[in-house]
């Protein structure tokens, strides 16, 4: 009987394990880097603050891109709200580890196509102008991202 209950828990532990997210993070290990290299400019308090520097994060993932009104952002991401992207994983992913601007080359060319061509477009829009807003955060390498993400995703 010893040997089935522990046949049945090996069987079981090992679908937990396989079947977990590959780039499931560590939320307790998201908590302390976002507190130690995240919280300079944003907050995920409950009570939100209008003074912070960046956007509020609580309940980020699913969210609208650029929801706050009482926050500037960049064009880019006001682009992104007219068309109605929400914050998911692989965008915040994109944005955080691409901040060369890169991130945003997709949606340039889906939207603004030859807008952004001098020769094509007397006046261009402000989203096509390099993307610069964030290029100055700290480097952070996926396992952290991961970590972070998952911290993040807590609040949903």
């Amino acid at each position: 009987m010893r040997q089935i209950f522990n046949t049945i828990f090996t069987i079981v532990f090992i679908l937990a394990i396989t079947n977990a997210p590959a780039d499931a993070g560590n939320r307790w290990k998201g908590k302390w880097y976002f507190s130690k290299k995240c919280s300079f400019c944003h907050s995920v308090s409950i009570r939100q603050n209008s003074e912070e520097t960046g956007p509020h994060l609580r309940n980020v993932l699913g969210r609208t891109v650029a929801f706050r009104n009482d926050t500037k952002y960049s064009p880019h991401l006001l682009l992104l709200k007219e068309y109605g992207i929400r914050w998911t994983p692989d965008l915040l992913r994109k944005f955080i580890m691409n901040r060369d601007g890169s991130w945003f080359n997709h949606y340039r060319e889906k939207w603004l196509k030859d807008k952004c061509n001098i020769r094509q477009s007397a006046v261009q829009p402000l989203a096509c102008t390099p993307y610069t807003y964030h290029r100055n955060g700290r480097p952070i390498n996926r396992k952290d991202l991961e970590d972070v993400i998952s911290y993040l995703a807590a609040f949903q």
